[in-house]
């Protein structure tokens, strides 16, 4: 009876550290430590990255947008170079594929059909590599769901209960003593809750590495409360 015990035990111990040993291959999955400074071996390495990830929910990105929108004269020599130390910089850190990595190549691709992305471009590869000189892996994460979030759905800030947002296609990043998004004389939208409320007519820019607002000028009301917004209203 006790050896049986003992036998079940060193069963359970040999599944537990199988799993472990599966559950940590996962995590550290990536096999690319250095990508290859040329444009077309870069491609492919992404796209190796990519497939490891999550083959199948990254196949029509990879099949429909990077393989035939990314080629070697797709950006400028040293804009190719900037390309590679960001990307050497967040293997080293192991900052994952899924959604960083991810998200950077979908703003890569975005630069040649998207004219949000293109016209920040410039000051995006600026802005990366100020944050990456930070050299904290937290912050150039929390930076890249930032920025992605802005270029892709005009999301300024976005929590678990909270989201700011504006109905501007320009808003511009742009880089001085740090990043900021900024637009002029459109909505801004609060989300919360399933409740919104919104600013008329703003401008202002927002800080994404302090969180800070910026703001001028605006025009609220209280039509969601049954107010008529042509009598009801306040200005600043």
């Amino acid at each position: 009876m006790q050896d049986n015990l003992m036998i079940i035990q060193a069963i359970k111990r040999l599944w537990i550290f199988i799993i472990g040993l599966f559950f940590f291959n996962g995590l550290s999955a990536q096999s690319i430590s250095k990508v290859e400074r040329n444009p077309l071996a870069y491609k492919k390495q992404i796209i190796e990255l990519l497939e490891e990830a999550d083959k199948k929910e990254n196949k029509s990105f990879i099949e429909d947008k990077w393989s035939l929108t990314i080629q070697e004269t797709s950006f400028p020599e040293a804009s190719w170079t900037t390309i590679y130390d960001l990307t050497d910089y967040m293997l080293s850190k192991k900052i994952s594929t899924m959604p960083y990595i991810f998200d950077f190549a979908v703003l890569l691709e975005k630069t040649h059909n998207d004219p949000q992305v293109q016209a920040n471009f410039e000051e995006l590869m600026k802005s990366f590599v100020f944050v990456m000189e930070k050299n904290q892996a937290k912050i150039f994460k929390s930076y890249m769901s930032s920025v992605y979030e802005m270029l892709t759905e005009n999301v300024f800030y976005r929590s678990n209960t909270l989201e700011w947002k504006t109905n501007s296609n320009k808003v511009i990043l742009s880089m001085e003593e740090e990043p900021a998004y900024s637009f002029k004389n459109a909505d801004l939208i609060c989300v919360a809750k399933g409740d919104s409320s919104v600013i008329y007519n703003t401008s202002g820019s927002y800080f994404p590495l302090s969180n800070d607002w910026e703001g001028s000028k605006g025009k609220i009301d209280w039509k969601r409360a049954g107010q008529d917004p042509t009598e009801v209203y306040a200005e600043f």
